[in-house]
C-alpha cells in the first residue's frame, strides 16, 4: 500500500503513535524525564509531542529514514536545552510572561496567517498549548535581548567600518516607471503587438489591459528606489521612453516604460547612520546571546537520557 504524504492535522494528533522500544509503552502514558536543565525537567510525553510536530514536515517515506529521524531528535534536544536555559533565566530574574502577552502574539499570528497553518487553532488543546509555549519562549527571549542590548554601545569607529564594508548597499538610485502588468505571457505578447503597431499609447493600453493597481493612472508607478529586485534594477540601464520587450518575474509579466532615471549614488554616512547602528546592534546582540548561552551551559547542570531518546521509534497510522 502506498503511504500518503504525512500531514497530521491537530484533530488527529493522538492518532500518531510514538512508541519506545525499551518497554513498548506509549509516550503519552508515561512521564519519565528525557532532558533536565537545572531544576527544569522535560518529560518524554512533552518530548514526544514536540517530536511529532517536527515530523509533520516530513513525508511518510522520510519518516522511515532513521538517520533523518535521529537528526530531528538531536535538533529537538538542542532546542529544549536552549528553551530550558531561557526558562531558568526567567525564573531567576522573576520574569513572568503574562497570558495577555501570549494572547497578543497569538492574535497577531492568527490575523496575519504568517507562518501559521489554517488548522492551528483547531479543537486540539495540545497544539494550542505547544504554540503558547513557543510564544512564551519568544517573549522571554525578547526580555533577554532587551537586557543584553542595554549593555551594548556602537562606536563611531564601528559605524565607519560597517559603512566602508557595505558601500554597495548604500548606493541608491531612483527610477520613474510606468508598467502594464499581466498574469499570462500570451496576454503580454498581445499587448506588445499593439504597442509596436503604434496605434495605441502605452497609457491607454495600461488602463485597458493592465492588472496592476496603477492601471487607472496609465500604469504610472511613480518613483522607485534601486534594490527592489533584479527586474527593476535592470531598467536603470534602459533609455527613457524605450519599450522593447516583456519582462517576466515571479509575480507575472511586465511591460515597462522608463520615464526618468536618477543613477545610483553613494548615500552619505550621516544619512544611513541609524540604519548602520541598528544592523551592528543586531550582530552584537546575536554574539552576546551566544556568549550568554555558553555561560549558562557552564553553570547549569544539564542531563539528557540519550538511550531513551535514541530508542524513540515513531510509527504512523496512515490517514485518509
Amino acid at each position: 500500500m502506498m503511504v500518503n504524504p504525512l500531514r497530521v492535522s491537530i484533530s488527529i494528533l493522538f492518532a500518531v503513535l510514538v512508541t519506545a522500544s525499551l518497554n513498548g509503552c506509549s509516550f503519552f502514558t508515561s512521564s519519565r524525564t528525557v532532558i533536565s536543565v537545572g531544576d527544569l525537567k522535560f518529560s518524554e510525553k512533552y518530548y514526544s509531542t514536540r517530536l511529532v510536530e517536527k515530523l509533520k514536515s516530513m513525508d511518510g517515506l522520510h519518516v522511515k529514514d532513521q538517520t533523518l529521524v535521529q537528526q530531528m531528535k538531536q535538533s529537538l534536544t538542542q532546542e529544549l536545552i536552549s528553551e530550558g536555559l531561557l526558562l531558568n533565566w526567567g525564573r531567576q530574574n522573576n520574569i513572568k510572561v503574562s497570558k495577555d502577552e501570549i494572547n497578543e502574539l497569538l492574535q497577531n499570528l492568527v490575523s496575519t496567517k504568517d507562518g501559521v497553518r489554517d488548522d492551528v487553532l483547531d479543537d486540539s488543546d495540545v497544539n494550542k498549548a505547544l504554540l503558547e509555549d513557543s510564544l512564551g519562549i519568544q517573549v522571554l527571549k525578547k526580555y533577554l535581548t532587551t537586557t543584553l542590548e542595554k549593555k551594548l554601545v556602537v562606536s563611531d569607529q564601528e559605524v565607519q567600518a560597517y559603512y566602508q564594508s557595505h558601500l554597495a548597499q548604500y548606493k541608491k538610485g531612483r527610477i520613474h516607471l510606468k508598467q502594464i502588468y499581466l498574469a499570462k505571457e500570451t496576454e503580454a505578447d498581445s499587448v506588445m503587438k499593439f504597442l509596436r503597431g503604434g496605434k495605441f499609447s502605452f497609457e491607454d493600453l495600461a488602463k485597458k489591459y493592465s492588472k496592476g493597481p496603477e492601471a487607472s493612472s496609465g500604469g504610472d508607478m511613480g518613483w522607485l528606489e534601486s534594490g527592489q529586485g533584479p527586474e527593476i534594477d535592470a531598467l536603470f540601464n534602459r533609455a527613457p521612453g524605450i519599450v522593447d520587450h516583456v519582462v517576466s518575474s515571479p509575480q507575472g509579466f511586465h511591460i515597462f516604460k522608463v520615464i526618468e532615471v536618477q543613477r545610483p549614488a553613494l548615500q552619505p554616512i550621516y544619512v544611513v547612520k541609524n540604519d548602520i547602528i541598528r544592523n551592528v546592534k543586531e550582530q552584537k546582540i546575536e554574539a552576546a546571546y551566544l556568549i550568554w548561552s555558553d555561560e549558562q551551559i557552564k553553570k547549569t547542570q544539564i542531563k539528557t537520557n540519550e538511550a531513551l531518546i535514541k530508542a524513540l521509534i515513531p510509527t504512523y497510522q496512515e490517514t485518509p
